[in-house]
């Protein structure tokens, strides 16, 4: 099987080479192909995970597709066999990795789900006691599990982590685009989003992340 590092298509344009993805521009459009690189702590490392493009490709559509009811996003095409003809030759590359999306701008915010104390909300407890507006429970150590899954808001520095790689503090819900909502309590972070009927909808708890 054929591990993709870095991606290269042609004549079209690359405009960003990022941790894991790989971003080109054409017309008023844009292709993202998901390679087999991975990071840690912003590190890019020299080995490539097989499959690993195509897994994380695949969940990331699941979960446009789920939502895109709720809200609207990016994306535009999945399936290979409808890719434009500029793309059609490197298709062994690009199957199962890559999809056709709209240009848009960037909202430069980040929601992490956390089920332990650690990483960077393990600094920001260590000085406040809180990760973002939710105030955690006095005697945490780094890695305890929290007695239930947070879901703060992140904003990322507008440098995306291009140049100094550190997230600035978490936010309220003062910073979000007008219909998003996110509580405190992880039982109740949802999304509004006028014009539709949310009264019948039952709050829902999001996956823990270690």
């Amino acid at each position: 099987m054929k591990l993709v590092g870095e991606v290269n298509i042609g004549d079209i344009e690359k405009i960003k080479s990022g941790k894991v993805r790989e971003m080109f521009a054409f017309d008023d459009r844009m292709l993202i192909v998901t390679t087999d690189r991975i990071s840690a702590f912003d590190y890019i490392l020299p080995s490539l995970i097989p499959f690993k493009g195509m897994v994380l490709n695949s969940i990331s559509n699941f979960w446009f597709d789920k939502l895109g009811s709720v809200i609207e996003n990016h994306l535009l095409e999945t399936d290979i066999e409808k890719f434009p003809k500029e793309f059609k030759k490197y298709k062994d590359t690009l199957r199962g990795r890559s999809v056709i999306v709209k240009k848009a701008r960037i909202f430069p915010i980040e929601c992490v789900v956390r089920g332990y104390i650690t990483g960077s909300g393990w600094e920001e407890y260590k000085k406040s006691g809180s990760i973002g507006d939710i105030k955690l429970p006095a005697g945490l150590k780094m890695c305890d599990k929290l007695p239930e899954p947070v879901f703060p808001v992140v904003h990322i520095r507008k440098s995306l982590r291009a140049q100094d790689q550190h997230r600035r503090p978490q936010l309220s819900n003062d910073h979000l685009p007008q219909g998003c909502i996110w509580g405190s309590d992880p039982h109740h972070s949802r999304h509004r989003h006028s014009g539709r009927n949310d009264r019948n909808r039952q709050p829902t708890r999001g996956p823990t992340r270690s």
